[in-house]
């Protein structure tokens, strides 16, 4: 396979895992010596390219058209400085996805990831009959809910949770794809308030108008409780524009208990002030009995 050479190790490219917005993402794996025994071990890579980009002759190098040229350095810079935090988010809590490494080569940057399988938790939820166990559903939503609240401790917000940003690793999950992510200090936002996508279902409304000027957790924890509503039925949620308390109420299963139902509906209100304001507040709202 093609090898991407940093200072330290070399990777081997195994397959394309997909491409984004800002880059293509890879499974590679490097050979690690073990006391006096060579070790396959496997990470993900994922690489700057974005639209506009072109391989050159030899077919790994990057190029890009000269009026890309200004554009192509500063997303460049950015997504530099994507790896630099998180590298400092995997220290935060051991379900968020570690970065090793970042480094430049065929002209364009390239930071290394843990690699935790292939199984999203869209792919899991499919693999086992379609919809979850209330109980399989929660354990994993709590520890989602863990990561997440290591996020708003810090200023962050995730802005993208979805099952699709969710990997199931040896029966845990962890949360990926910081790409949307927003930095706050003092509750302002550092750098860009424009957010780059909206994910019908599990997005909530106020993130169709594209920006975010405030730190507010109740955004990512509505995309919890999206989370956990299609962990539960197997149904995606419909949008944020009509979903209603009515349609959650009917969608979840007739055995779902009372305070999941209601948690996941206050979560998912379209009115702000019913959501809760702490992910803590809305784990206790999953736990209350009675």
């Amino acid at each position: 396979g093609t090898l991407l050479q940093s200072k330290s190790r070399k990777y081997y490219v195994v397959e394309v895992l997909g491409g984004g917005g800002f880059g293509i993402t890879y499974k590679v794996y490097a050979n690690e010596m073990i006391g006096n025994i060579s070790q396959k071990i496997f990470f993900v890579i994922k690489e700057y390219f974005i639209k506009g980009c072109f391989r050159t002759e030899n077919g790994i190098s990057v190029s890009y058209a000269s009026n890309l040229k200004n554009e192509f350095e500063q997303s460049r810079t950015d997504f530099v400085l994507e790896a630099d935090r998180l590298n400092k988010l995997g220290k935060l809590s051991p379900n968020i996805v570690k970065v090793n490494e970042h480094f430049d080569a065929n002209s364009t940057s390239y930071y290394v990831m843990e690699y935790l399988g292939n199984t999203s938790l869209l792919q899991y939820v499919h693999d086992n009959g379609g919809c979850l166990s209330e109980e399989n559903a929660i354990k994993i939503i709590k520890t989602v809910c863990d990561a997440v609240n290591h996020l708003h401790s810090n200023g962050i917000l995730h802005l993208d949770i979805k099952p699709d940003n969710i990997m199931i690793f040896n029966g845990k999950p962890f949360l990926i794809d910081f790409g949307q992510a927003m930095f706050f200090k003092n509750g302002k936002a550092k750098g860009n308030c424009q957010i780059g996508g909206y994910t019908p279902g599990f997005s909530s409304a106020e993130l169709r108008n594209g920006s975010v000027t405030t730190f507010r957790k109740d955004l990512d924890i509505y995309s919890v409780a999206a989370t956990l509503y299609y962990m539960l039925t197997g149904e995606e949620p419909d949008d944020a524009a009509t979903i209603s308390k009515k349609k959650i109420y009917v969608g979840l299963p007739d055995q779902t208990c009372d305070n999941i139902c209601s948690a996941i509906t206050s979560a998912m209100s379209s009115n702000v002030a019913e959501r809760p304001s702490d992910i803590n507040d809305f784990i206790c709202q999953l736990g209350a009995r009675g």
